[in-house]
């Protein structure tokens, strides 16, 4: 068995969302708490930290460079460049105490990501790449872990408090969802 090795101590008060990017041999992920995301590189152990001053709940790589991001203040891009954010747009702008918590990209580059508050009141929004917003599922506790099946026919949810995975028809072509189960 392989031994388990420390390679960064760096005490996040929420670390969540790790996502790899094969590109950049690099490991991405967010402190929600301290309103930033990290990059790090194994080949040389260096990493860098961002600072973006709004809470990130999801980050996913763009096609065309940068990052899209879930956050406080809705989706918004990340431009390396200049290290700054561009608003995209606020679902939530009308209910404040609400933020997005976790996310993913489907196999055509929609970015799905869900909201939460402190009651079952928190949505699954579909960010396409024209920048249309869909709102896909509602009355949700704490959205987390986004997926699909390997043939890409079935999108799996899970709704952390109620403690319930669900399935549901997954149209690749569209992004749209149906018949969902557990």
């Amino acid at each position: 068995m392989s031994e388990v090795e420390q390679v960064l101590s760096l005490h996040n008060q929420l670390g969540e969302g790790s996502l790899w990017s094969v590109a950049e041999q690099a490991l991405y992920w967010v402190d929600i708490e301290r309103n930033c995301f990290f990059r790090f590189v194994p080949a040389n152990n260096t990493y860098e930290k961002f600072e973006v001053g709004i809470a990130i709940g999801v980050l996913a790589l763009r096609a065309s460079g940068g990052l899209v991001m879930a956050t406080k203040n809705g989706f918004v891009f990340w431009d390396p460049s200049s290290a700054t954010l561009q608003p995209i747009a606020n679902p939530e702008a009308n209910r404040p105490h609400l933020r997005f918590n976790d996310g993913a990209v489907d196999s055509k580059g929609r970015f799905w990501a869900g909201s939460m508050g402190k009651a079952e009141e928190g949505v699954l929004y579909r960010l396409d790449p024209d920048g249309s917003i869909h709102t896909m599922l509602s009355e949700l506790g704490v959205p987390n872990g986004i997926g699909w099946s390997p043939d890409d026919t079935i999108m799996y949810f899970t709704d952390s408090p109620r403690q319930i995975i669900y399935a549901f028809d997954f149209d690749s072509a569209t992004g749209q969802i149906a018949n969902r189960r557990t």
